[in-house]
């Protein structure tokens, strides 16, 4: 997540990552404002943000989301949820999400 200002992309996010100290990108996929998915680490290899499911998930960063004091407040676009919607489909991944999950407002 990132102030929706900044619309960067899996390079980005990667140079990110590695600066603090990540060897790449930590996320399989970065979902941009726009919707257009960009692929990150491969599938293959785990992921390397969620401590105790990083072996048995799928990791997506939908960027924004944050306001200007990087709090989260729900700012994804219907472009952000439709793409996250259709990784879901396409990699059969659970319904499963937290409580501030961004599909919980796409029906």
């Amino acid at each position: 997540m990132t102030p929706d200002s900044q619309d960067i992309g899996a390079d980005e996010l990667a140079s990110a990552h590695r600066r603090t100290g990540y060897s790449k990108i930590a996320v399989h996929f970065v979902i941009r404002r726009d919707g257009t998915v960009e692929p990150g680490r491969p599938l293959d290899e785990p992921g390397a943000l969620s401590r105790n499911a990083n072996s048995r998930s799928y990791q997506v960063c939908l960027i924004g989301g944050l306001n200007d004091h990087l709090e989260p407040y729900g700012s994804f676009t219907t472009e952000q949820r439709e793409a996250l919607a259709a990784l879901a489909d396409v990699y059969r991944l659970p319904k499963h999400y937290g409580p501030e999950s961004p599909l919980k407002t796409l029906h």
